[in-house]
């Protein structure tokens, strides 16, 4: 009974995050799971040259908003203002884009959910 539960917890703990997330966009691979209306974000200082590398899948039908602000738009749409996107997509269940960095300044690649709770498959990394 023991050896079950071990196993049940590894399978739980190991389909949750597969690595935590790095504050410097160096590498996050992960199944992350969002629930109605939530949203995950990763966040990092990039410098003039870097590269934002992102890219999620989903298998479900709800749509998913994909953005990258810098950090004084993330405020703001934090706090329901109008923002200025770098970069926006709304209603995919998937993405694979690189996105240069022309400032040096914290960037946030953030991804919301809609009405439904969902998993996705998520990475990123700054190249």
């Amino acid at each position: 009974m023991r050896a079950l539960i071990k196993i049940l917890i590894f399978l739980i703990v190991s389909c949750q995050k597969i690595e935590e997330p790095s504050q410097e966009f160096d590498k996050f691979f992960g199944i992350k799971t969002l629930l109605s209306n939530g949203y995950f974000y990763i966040k990092g200082y990039l410098n003039e040259g870097d590269t934002i590398y992102a890219g999620f899948y989903t298998s479900s039908s709800n749509g998913i908003k994909f953005f990258i602000v810098d950090k004084e738009n993330y405020d703001k749409w934090q706090n329901g203002e109008s923002v200025n996107y770098l970069i926006i997509y709304e209603n995919i269940n998937e993405i694979d884009v690189k996105f240069p960095v022309f400032q040096r300044k914290e960037y946030y690649v953030v991804i919301q959910n809609g009405q439904n709770p969902q998993k996705f498959f998520i990475r990123i990394k700054k190249l």
